[in-house]
């Protein structure tokens, strides 16, 4: 596929979008993949490799951290990339618990997590191994906040992925007491955060398909992490395999991706301003807003050919009307189809219907010239 090729800030380390994301979808000529890509985010304490491990990952070139300077921050807000070789977009969130945010971290850490739940079909949960149990850690904060607020703002359309990846692991360590651990700890939130009542007996597992992946050390065992990152990848790119991570995802309910950046704005705006609503309804916005534009778009562009019609028919009769009229109608209908067919229909009908009234109109105007030409 055509791909992103380096990194774009979409929301800044303020908290505000950063515009220039659909430019770059665009201009890197992704816009033909319409709804078949898949997205994948990472989420953890700030300087536990999440960049480099997107990086091995997917080939990306998130900027990481330079180990021989002290530990700061490396990833600001909210960064995406794309897959080397697959339709993935790929999202680095900034790392949690930074002193650079000091006391102010909650909100901001809670609300780009949040963005991330709802923008990607995988979370990638990354925890240092030592840290397992651990509530600030662990990431538990931010993992309750997404938990409760994803039954609050949006009717969840499939099972959403998240993948423990367990940093640092060592063979002396017992990787079903660490599963078991977080685990239990996962179904310990879920019993404390606030459901709807038609929640209230549900589990994580009604949500979410909860893996782990273990990890040693990138420095120290560098070759064997080197062929576990090797074969994580082909979770994310091996239909055939049975824990291949997008199985249950349909690229059907995505939003196209030429209409993503808007809905990045709508989702990040209803973030911030903590308002209740059904995500699905934002779909039906992204659709009406860039429905309404293609709209204008196509009649624009035949604007010339309306103009030349009726400076033909404005001097006599035109014997070619009724078949230079088709041929524009045809030409404005085929280009609106062609470029809202991955909208929601309803959307799609509703704007068509507009757009051939707008047309009808503008045609009807020059038609009354041909009538009042043949009157003479």
């Amino acid at each position: 596929m055509e791909r992103i090729t380096n990194q774009i800030q979409i929301i800044s380390e303020d908290g505000n979008l950063v515009p220039g994301f659909d430019h770059h979808i665009k201009s890197s000529g992704m816009t033909k993949i319409g709804k078949d890509y898949k997205t994948v985010a990472i989420i953890g304490n700030q300087s536990t490799g999440k960049s480099t491990l997107l990086n091995k990952l997917f080939g990306t070139t998130f900027d990481v951290m330079d180990s021989s300077r002290r530990r700061q921050q490396t990833t600001k807000g909210i960064l995406v990339s794309s897959d080397k070789e697959e339709n993935i977009l790929v999202v680095d969130v900034e790392g949690a618990d930074s002193k650079e945010r000091w006391e102010g971290h909650g909100p901001f850490e809670q609300s780009t997590a949040l963005f991330s739940l709802v923008m990607s079909q995988v979370v990638i949960v990354n925890i240092w191994t030592q840290e397992v149990g651990r509530f600030t850690g662990s990431n538990y904060g931010i993992l309750k906040v997404i938990l409760e607020n994803n039954l609050k703002l949006f009717k969840q359309e499939g099972k959403k992925n998240l993948v423990f990846v367990l940093r640092d692991f060592s063979e002396s360590e017992n990787e079903d007491t660490i599963r078991d651990t977080i685990r239990d700890d996962m179904t310990k939130i879920w019993n404390e955060i606030n459901k709807p009542k038609e929640y209230a007996s549900t589990t994580p597992d009604n949500f979410f398909n909860i893996h782990f992946v273990f990890l040693t050390n990138f420095k120290w065992v560098k070759d064997v992490f080197e062929k576990q990152c090797v074969d994580l990848r082909q979770r994310f790119i091996d239909k055939e395999r049975k824990d291949y991570l997008f199985q249950d995802f349909d690229t059907n309910n995505n939003v196209p991706i030429d209409g993503l950046w808007l809905y990045m704005e709508n989702v990040w705006g209803v973030i911030k301003d903590c308002k209740d609503i059904n995500l699905p309804t934002q779909r039906t916005l992204v659709s009406n807003l860039r429905c309404t534009d293609i709209k204008q778009e196509v009649l624009q562009n035949v604007e010339s050919k309306l103009m030349e019609l009726k400076a033909n028919v404005k001097s006599d009769y035109y014997k070619r009307f009724g078949e230079v009229a088709n041929t524009i109608i045809e030409e404005v209908t085929k280009s609106y189809d062609e470029q809202t067919e991955n909208y929601e229909k309803s959307v799609v009908q509703e704007k068509r219907e507009e757009l051939t009234k707008e047309l009808y109109g503008k045609l009807r105007d020059v038609f009354d010239l041909q009538v009042s030409n043949i009157k003479k």
